[in-house]
């Protein structure tokens, strides 16, 4: 398998927030994602999770149309330590503003801006990255639409940062795929995976020392 050494992925983010809620832009490459977040706070009753925040996950398209998000819940829900604020909540809203390819890792990157800017418990700081191969065995890595409408399999890997760098932690899968396909996409990845960290971690300093001028 052959790997795509086209320019690194490109990050930007822009955030707006009110005494309980945060909200996002982030962009990756050509797609945006708006992620706003409410909590932990008080949920009613019949939501509660006895031990455990109640974490509640809504994914829009443009056009406004709510969609399944089950391909991103689980990355999501995984990051954050549940066992702090027990029966209370969070809800997270992801509006994508922007299709332009690897929508799965844009959406579930800007999550995580989210959640780090909301200072909500977390287990692990994750980063997701989009992989696809075409016909002819190339990989892209956070690949383009047009990547994406010439691929014949792909997967979302995600990357916890750990001591000695990245580590995958999670992969989801679509089309044919063979054993080998694993290994080729989590090593095309892992050094976008570490620039997406970074990039986290530079926002949130350039976050931080912003507020504390104003």
């Amino acid at each position: 398998m052959e790997v795509d050494t086209t320019p690194s992925t490109t990050f930007s983010a822009a955030y707006d927030f009110n005494d309980a809620d945060v909200s996002i832009v982030y962009r990756q490459n050509q797609s945006e994602v708006l992620a706003s977040l409410s909590g932990p706070t008080e949920v009613p009753a019949s939501k509660r999770l006895n031990g455990l925040v109640a974490v509640t996950i809504h994914y829009y398209l443009e056009n406004g149309d709510p969609i399944n998000c089950e391909d991103v819940t689980p990355f999501i829900t995984n990051m954050i330590d549940r066992l702090k604020f027990p029966r209370a909540g969070i809800a997270i809203n992801l509006y994508q503003m922007r299709a332009q390819g690897s929508r799965l890792s844009t959406a579930i990157n800007a999550a995580t801006l989210a959640l780090l800017d909301s200072a909500a418990p977390l287990n692990m700081l994750a980063a997701a990255v989009d992989v696809v191969i075409d016909a002819s065995g190339e990989l892209y890595v956070n690949p383009s639409k047009a990547n994406e409408s010439q691929a014949v399999a792909g997967a979302v890997v995600i990357f916890g940062a750990s001591p000695k760098g990245v580590e995958p932690v999670g992969f989801k899968s679509w089309g044919t795929i063979g054993p080998e396909f694993y290994e080729a996409a989590v090593n095309a990845s892992e050094s976008t995976a570490k620039e997406t960290l970074a990039f986290f971690r530079k926002s949130m300093q350039q976050r931080l020392e912003s507020t504390n001028t104003k």
